[in-house]
């Protein structure tokens, strides 16, 4: 225990492998892209941000031969993770082109290195974080926020925002305490959890292949519910103005209006089940 103990207090005092800090101009972008490893976001407490990665050893490949780089765009600011056999042309444009394939080929498993990053953003930033295998993880956002995993979880709590989009292919998502006008939440494998303000005018979006959806939402909200499963049930605590339900086959749906129907609510799952609760409640 001594030793696991002298492990852990190494790894959170470990120095950062890579650091950068600056001022996100107003109307720009911080953008985190990582391959493997976990991506953390935090509140900073200052006008700057802050990035830090720490590189971890796998069975294979060099550290050293993995860089993390910074590059200034029209958009904002990226930083990146570029592993051997990269084409590097001195930019960070790797997501959905050749080098993210070449990440999932010969090259990429041939050094395992994982990289986290720890995230400090001031109030109103922009930011979009994104990780291939791992977790994101992120509280007390204040500014538009994009988070994506392909294999790994998305969990975002307390966070204010105008937009907030949190998508993954196999894991959960799980947004607690976001008060937002744009609210999407999606995963192909997994559960999607929201709980948070409804706003008047808002839309939220919420869909699972494979998973329950719920969410949780104030008392006194006012939406319109679109809600759509096949082989689960429809569930909610609010009293809902019916537009339309329909059942054939395995298929529920319902359309209808909750309070005064000022914002647009999507609930979608395919094999599973979807449920509207009250904030505060597991009813």
């Amino acid at each position: 225990m001594l030793a696991l103990a002298m492990v852990a207090l190494a790894a959170l005092t470990q120095t950062p492998d890579f650091t950068w800090s600056g001022t996100i101009p107003t109307g720009k972008r911080l953008t985190v892209k990582n391959i493997s490893g976990d991506i953390r976001v935090e509140p900073a407490t200052g006008g700057q941000a802050t990035v830090t990665a720490v590189k971890r050893p796998g069975r294979h490949g060099d550290p050293d031969d993995v860089v993390v780089r910074q590059v200034a765009t029209a958009d904002g600011i990226e930083i990146c993770v570029l592993y051997p056999g990269s084409d590097d042309d001195g930019d960070c444009d790797w997501n959905g082109n050749r080098r993210n394939h070449r990440h999932h080929g010969s090259n990429w498993d041939n050094n395992d290195t994982q990289v986290t990053f720890s995230v400090k953003v001031p109030a109103n930033t922009n930011l979009t974080v994104g990780t291939v295998s791992g977790d994101v993880e992120g509280h007390g956002i204040r500014g538009d926020t994009e988070a994506r995993s392909v294999s790994g979880d998305v969990t975002l709590t307390d966070v204010v925002a105008k937009v907030v989009e949190a998508q993954t292919v196999s894991g959960s998502v799980e947004l607690t305490r976001v008060n937002a006008d744009e609210v999407s939440a999606e995963t192909v494998s997994g559960d999607v959890d929201f709980s948070g303000e409804i706003r008047k005018g808002g839309d939220y979006d919420m869909k699972t292949l494979s998973g329950d959806v719920t969410m949780r939402i104030p008392k006194n909200a006012g939406a319109e519910i679109s809600g759509a499963t096949f082989s689960g049930d429809f569930r909610t605590s609010f009293p809902i103005t019916t537009k339309a339900t329909s059942r054939y086959t395995r298929r529920q749906r319902i359309d209808g209006t909750i309070g005064d129907g000022s914002a647009r609510i999507r609930v979608e799952s395919f094999s599973g089940n979807v449920e509207l609760r009250e904030l505060g409640t597991d009813r």
